[in-house]
């Protein structure tokens, strides 16, 4: 089973991107995704999304053989905790990032999350949600992050799913950017904005995992 991976990542109007987007290749049918949203109301976002990306795939890389892949989904997660931890210390700033990894390995998906960005699994233009956002409606359309990646070790009772794919199924990993926008259905969305066909969204990125044979 081969795959097909494509990005799309735009900033905000008023803002830097500080969404950061990271793949790598485990093997035959294997790979390690990410996609991470970093807090804009924190200090050095994009640097949070940045770090604690790089630490997961770096993580994973290393590790894959070694335990069952949700385990390395769990160590993942504290070893970019760790990342951050780290860069507060040295820094001297508070900074965050909502995140979600994901393992494809033949058949089968494992993921993690922390905070709002969303997997999604797609089978015939069909999303199904797989992830559960960490936020709570604070009034007036707003929503505050009940978890999140900050470095301060909040990583106990980590999410870890599984699902299962076949052929033709497809993987969105996305921001509140794009899931929110109702121009159109997430999918219809995801096909047009890798594919260049529609106005770009501001401050939406996502991650379109296709199989194919």
């Amino acid at each position: 089973m081969g795959m097909i991976v494509e990005t799309y990542s735009a900033k905000g109007r008023s803002f830097e991107n500080e969404d950061f987007l990271l793949w790598q290749c485990l093997g035959e049918d294997k790979l390690i995704a990410i996609v991470a949203d970093g807090m804009g109301g924190l200090d050095a976002g994009a640097l949070a999304a940045r770090k604690a990306g790089e630490a997961i795939v770096s993580y994973v890389s290393k590790h894959f053989a070694d335990d069952t892949p949700d385990q390395v989904l769990t160590h993942a997660i504290r070893a970019a905790d760790e990342a951050l931890r780290l860069i507060r210390q040295e820094m001297y700033i508070n900074l965050g990032t909502s995140i979600a990894a994901l393992i494809l390995s033949g058949g089968d998906i494992y993921f993690t999350w922390l905070g709002n960005v969303r997997v999604y699994r797609v089978v015939e233009e069909r999303a199904q949600l797989l992830t559960e956002d960490h936020s709570v409606d604070v009034g007036y359309g707003n929503r505050r992050l009940t978890r999140c990646l900050k470095g301060i070790g909040n990583t106990d009772n980590v999410p870890v799913g599984h699902s299962t794919i076949t052929e033709g199924t497809s993987i969105v990993i996305c921001t509140d950017g794009l899931y929110e926008n109702e121009s159109r259905n997430l999918i219809e969305n995801a096909n047009l904005l890798i594919s260049g066909q529609m106005t770009p969204i501001d401050d939406a990125s996502l991650m379109f995992i296709t199989t194919n044979d």
